[in-house]
């Protein structure tokens, strides 16, 4: 099996070393080809500089300007198949370190079962307490919840399973299956929200998801990226709207969402902040000429 690992790369100099260094310590066995590719894209600091001098082994390519996620994978997705024709692609964020056997368990689970389309990690803060072992898709609101998110691990989530959607952190997939369903949906620019998309989009086309537990690494969360602040804020709601609109069939957006929505507002107002919903629905209203064509309502 042909691998190639695509690191996306924004302003991530301080973890890049600890990064790479644990991505090339993997062995994988001799039938399997591996190859490493970061996507340098629009940084400022001295993160293309770590890439050209201390990371040799690592193929780079640089962009001028931020692609976004979507954008970096997608072009990180391309570039392994011009020059390394892979099997499977693995999505990692910069921001991690991955653990011993991380992605030997992760081939493992696509060489068991030729359905599997995605696989994921379990991934752990700093501390130790659990990330991320999977994603539960709430409807008819469109929030995603990290399963295990913020718990110490007691081996409640050592069982392969097929979550909802599996995390963009660390994200394994079959290129067969991208050639039938695209790459990732750069309408979510700059993040969130893709992972889940490309999920919906395999198990929709009939590939499997799997949540394989013994592929883990330690995820810096939010390291490397503004949190908290009100364009943050937006960004989430309004992807979470694009999802919707995408995925939920016309009737259920009528029926369910818009009810299970003011309900929200009118319960949880202030946490919401009314002003960053409005916002966010003014942004998604502008992304319908590019959602609609492929939205679930579409031909409804």
């Amino acid at each position: 099996m042909n691998v190639t690992i695509i690191i996306p790369v924004h302003n991530g100099a301080d973890y890049l070393a600890p990064c790479l260094n644990a991505v090339l310590s993997q062995t994988v066995e001799p039938q399997h080809t591996l190859h490493v590719l970061a996507i340098e894209n629009g940084s400022t600091d001295a993160s293309a500089t770590i890439l050209a001098t201390d990371f040799a082994a690592v193929q780079t390519c640089v962009f001028e300007h931020a692609l976004g996620f979507a954008g970096a994978a997608n072009a990180g997705i391309r570039i392994a198949l011009e020059q390394n024709a892979p099997d499977v692609v693995v999505l990692l964020n910069q921001d991690t370190e991955v653990h011993a056997g991380w992605l030997a368990a992760l081939l493992t689970a696509f060489e068991a079962d030729p359905a599997i389309g995605v696989a994921g990690s379990k991934a752990y803060f700093p501390d130790g307490r659990i990330q991320h072992a999977g994603g539960e898709l709430l409807l008819p609101l469109g929030y995603g919840r990290n399963l295990g998110h913020a718990e110490y691990d007691h081996g409640q989530y050592d069982q392969p399973t097929a979550p909802d959607y599996l995390s963009g952190l660390s994200l394994a997939l079959r290129v067969t299956m991208l050639a039938q369903i695209g790459f990732f949906d750069e309408g979510f620019h700059p993040a969130y929200y893709e992972d889940v998309d490309l999920c919906l989009r395999a198990v929709q086309a009939g590939w499997q998801l799997r949540y394989v537990p013994t592929s883990t690494l330690t995820h810096h969360e939010g390291a490397v990226s503004a949190a908290g602040d009100y364009a943050h804020a937006v960004l989430i709601e309004r992807n979470r709207l694009r999802l919707l609109l995408k995925h939920l069939p016309y009737a259920n957006l009528q029926a369910e969402f818009v009810a299970a929505e003011m309900e929200q507002i009118a319960q949880r107002a202030a946490a919401l902040r009314v002003h960053v919903l409005r916002r966010a629905y003014l942004e998604a209203t502008m992304m319908l000429a590019t959602i609609a064509p492929q939205a679930a309502w579409r031909d409804q």
